[in-house]
């Protein structure tokens, strides 16, 4: 071989390039190749986990997204309990007042009653009077 035509002509032989490439080459370069190969396997195994991951936040925030609705919906009827609540607090406190007020009109009565008892023996023995009155007339 003395010209690079006839380098050329050799290397198309793949067995010639081989020789040649062992020689010239370092065999951290050979093994690029393979390395390569790996590297590329890597990849795709890569891209296959931060799809799962990707899908799995999704759903995460799916999930928030429900959990925040969720919690809207409870606070939404806590709030309306504690409304009730409040109402039922008042409506309490006015059957309270009401039965007091009750109690109040009841004693009156009770005392009324006694005055009209009162008034009606003050009345029968007025009566009584009346009448002996008459008969002694």
């Amino acid at each position: 071989m003395q010209t690079v035509a006839d380098i050329l002509r050799a290397l198309a032989d793949p067995d010639i390039a081989a020789v040649i490439r062992q020689h010239i080459l370092t065999q951290e370069l050979l093994n690029l190749p393979a390395a390569f190969a790996r590297v590329q396997d890597d990849v795709v195994d890569i891209k296959a986990l931060l799809a799962q991951v990707v899908e799995r936040q999704d759903r995460a925030e799916t999930d928030i997204v429900e959990i925040k609705t969720g919690q809207a919906r409870l606070e939404t009827g806590q709030e309306r309990l504690e409304s009730d609540v409040s109402d039922l607090k008042a409506g309490q406190e006015r059957l309270e007042s009401d039965v007091s007020d009750l109690k109040a009109g009841q004693e009156r009565l009770e005392g009324d009653g006694s005055e009209i008892k009162a008034a009606q023996t003050r009345i029968n023995n007025e009566f009584d009077i009346l009448r002996s009155e008459v008969n002694v007339s």
